[in-house]
């Protein structure tokens, strides 16, 4: 029997059209395939450009710090920093830019501090340098502002206090408050925001300002409380007053923060010089590392090295006024 030829042109026609989808189907099928291939080619390619780069930065860094470790000298920006080829990771160079730390009004240290941990702020304008007298090269102000935490929070037993000593040296040993033939010194004061703390009074300096949060440009970290003092004569009429020493005969050498109470919170700690005392000295140094593959992949890294601090047993031992034992 003959079909129709209407049946046979329809039947053609749907064989075609299903030849068609299948074909689309298919296309779609490999262009969805060799897009995520090609994709995942890429990815690939740049995640190990970017390590490579980043590698770089990090051994760019490392020689930065062996030479300042050895009493080297890192060229700056201006000179062109320090620039160091590794072709057999197809990196081009790597740089390391030298910038100080705190040649400015406000030194924000870079981390956190626990409970008993110190903070020093060098006073000197040469701090490693091994002449100490005369001093008149270093910090030549009256008031410093110390600023720390992270809360507000002032009626805690995590809300943190402050123990502030400075180092004084005496040049000839004729300074007052000073014993007789003594070179150097300290003075102490402490602050706490919590002014009812218990359950017994610390005698604490409790003049803290809570007007928070103070914050510096280009730094992302908060504080809620301030203290101000006067390096030579304490906070005024406040019977927390520390050593009087006279401004005209003694130099500050070094500050030492000292961050009391806060036994699971680290907090912040930031010292300023306040206008119109002049900017503090350098604390330390930023090294900040690019690494450049061929294909123009670039990662940077930023360490600060400050200056050698002296431990916080310090405070304890050398400060005392008996005979040191084994």
């Amino acid at each position: 029997m003959d079909l129709p030829k209407t049946h046979l042109k329809s039947a053609k026609g749907q064989i075609l059209i299903l030849f068609l989808l299948v074909l689309v189907v298919g296309v779609a099928i490999v262009l969805s395939v060799a897009s995520r291939t090609i994709t995942d080619i890429r990815t690939t390619t740049t995640s190990d450009e970017s390590n490579r780069a980043y590698f770089a930065a990090e051994a760019g860094i490392e020689e930065a710090l062996q030479q300042l470790q050895s009493g080297g000298v890192v060229p700056d920006a201006a000179s062109g920093g320090l620039k160091t080829s590794f072709p057999t990771v197809n990196t081009e160079a790597v740089t390391a830019d030298v910038t100080p730390t705190a040649g400015s009004a406000v030194f924000v240290y870079p981390e956190d501090v626990k409970k008993d941990d110190v903070v020093q702020v060098a006073l000197l304008e040469d701090f490693l340098g091994d002449v100490f007298d005369p001093l008149n090269l270093g910090w030549s102000g009256t008031n410093l502002d110390f600023y720390w935490s992270s809360s507000s929070d002032d009626s805690s037993a995590e809300t943190p206090a402050v123990e502030i000593s400075v180092v004084y040296y005496c040049p000839g040993g004729t300074c007052p408050g000073f014993p007789a033939g003594q070179s150097f010194g300290v003075s102490k004061i402490a602050f706490d925001p919590y002014t009812t703390r218990g359950p017994k009074p610390n005698n604490f300096c409790t003049n803290v300002e809570k007007a928070g949060p103070y914050t510096f440009p280009g730094e992302s970290k908060e504080f809620y409380f301030k203290a101000t003092v006067n390096v030579f004569q304490g906070v005024g009429n406040e019977n927390c007053n520390g050593l009087k020493l006279d401004a005209t005969n003694t130099k500050p050498v070094l500050a030492r923060v000292r961050l009391l109470y806060n036994s699971t919170l680290a907090s912040p700690v930031a010292v300023e010089s306040p206008a119109p005392n002049p900017p503090l000295p350098l604390q330390g140094t930023v090294l900040e590392s690019t690494g450049t593959t061929s294909s123009g992949v670039t990662r940077k890294l930023q360490v600060t090295r400050l200056y050698p601090a002296l431990p916080a047993l310090f405070d304890y031992v050398l400060f005392s006024g008996s005979t040191l034992s084994k």
